[in-house]
């Protein structure tokens, strides 16, 4: 009887499974669909509205009512968080001393990855100081779709997306820290800073 018993739950356990992994696959196949048709984002191209919410609770709007240039640091792989780490600091440097414009690590962690975002999440907040959790943003969705607007062919790289005021892709980058990578984001920075209206 007891073996018939746990023969139930197993199988009940297992049809629950298998109900997480189909809701999963249903709510992947449109993101995979859509990503096989984006357009490839250019330098002057607008960036299409991204809403999330960072580790702080603070809902956020990429090209929202704010009007502030923005620096998305996005990870698409476990692997891309140190070099992500390594460009925040350099990135903090400027911040700290000209706070006129945002930055938000992006965790690309994908539509699949909600079943997990409770655990995902704790795992980020306890790893993240708490003056950077209004600066850590998971995105839980479209993380192909990006892929494929920034051109991604290494997607376990860094990737650092400068939007202007007026939600305009004003620089891109890939790949590991360096102090020679950095020059030409810091560049950017500074021209976006300066610009009129700003």
């Amino acid at each position: 009887m007891r073996t018939r018993l746990l023969t139930t739950a197993a199988a009940g356990s297992l049809s629950r499974l298998r109900g997480f992994v189909l809701m999963a696959l249903l709510l992947t196949a449109p993101a995979l669909a859509s990503a096989n048709r984006v357009a490839r984002l250019h330098v002057g191209d607008r960036v299409p509205a991204i809403e999330a919410t960072t580790r702080d609770g603070t809902k956020v709007v990429v090209r929202g009512a704010r009007q502030r240039p923005v620096l998305l640091l996005m990870g698409f792989v476990k692997d891309s968080r140190e070099d992500v780490g390594k460009w925040t600091g350099e990135v903090q440097r400027i911040w700290l001393a000209d706070s006129s414009f945002d930055f938000y690590e992006m965790p690309m962690i994908g539509s699949g990855g909600w079943l997990l975002s409770g655990i995902i999440s704790g795992s980020m907040r306890s790893g993240t100081p708490a003056p950077m959790q209004g600066h850590v943003m998971p995105l839980y969705r479209d993380a192909r779709l990006w892929q494929k607007r920034l051109g991604l062919e290494h997607p376990k790289q860094a990737v650092l997306v400068l939007v202007d005021r007026d939600g305009r892709l004003v620089w891109q980058g890939a790949g590991p820290f360096s102090e020679a990578a950095w020059k030409p984001l810091e560049t950017a920075i500074r021209a976006v800073l300066q610009a009129p209206g700003h």
